[in-house]
């Protein structure tokens, strides 16, 4: 990987981390009303994530090849009707109130539970799927990627992510301070 390679990356991930999106807004959430930690405990499962989306990716569009226009359209078809379901699915539980299931809890269960719902965001993201299936292959040649460029691309990656979020965090759990001040 290249230094023009790497600089679009740090570019692109940082855009797609501050981006308003369901990542946000569960980490902003929580840090409102529980703290850094919870906050940052969401962060870290939306960026363990990416230590698998990074080197798919990479392995995948390296070995793609001369098909990789027609596997592109395909992947893009599929995501299509994906962000379709979804957006479907959302219409038809607006009566439904996510967060009325919400418990508090203490200790190590609610950290397990923060992270646990940091990976099922980033998962079920459909914005970061076509970030890996649209955008990454435009901005890296993965044709040239050997065993090393996908370790250091996907370290690199995990760790822009969590700079990123943790100053999301930060922000967040310093508005709960001064909301509380406030009050």
């Amino acid at each position: 990987m290249n230094g023009e390679a790497f600089l679009l990356l740090v570019i692109s991930l940082a855009v797609l981390t501050i981006k308003p999106g369901p990542g946000m807004v569960a980490m902003v959430s929580r840090g409102l009303s529980d703290g850094f930690l919870p906050a940052f405990m969401i962060a870290l499962g939306i960026a363990t994530f990416h230590l698998v989306y990074f080197p798919l990716a990479a392995l995948g569009f390296s070995f793609s090849g001369p098909h990789a226009g027609m596997i592109t359209l395909f992947l893009q078809l599929v995501g299509g009707i994906y962000i379709l379901w979804m957006g479907v699915k959302g219409i038809r539980n607006l009566k439904n109130n996510p967060w009325d299931m919400r418990r508090r809890k203490d200790g190590n269960a609610a950290l397990l539970e923060n992270y646990m719902t940091g990976l099922a965001i980033n998962a079920s993201n459909p914005f970061v799927i076509l970030y890996y299936i649209g955008l990454i292959p435009t901005i890296m040649d993965f044709s040239s990627f050997g065993a090393a460029d996908i370790v250091v691309g996907t370290a690199a990656t995990f760790m822009i992510i969590v700079a990123f979020l943790s100053v999301e965090c930060a922000l967040a759990a310093q508005l709960r301070e001064v909301l509380r001040s406030v009050n």
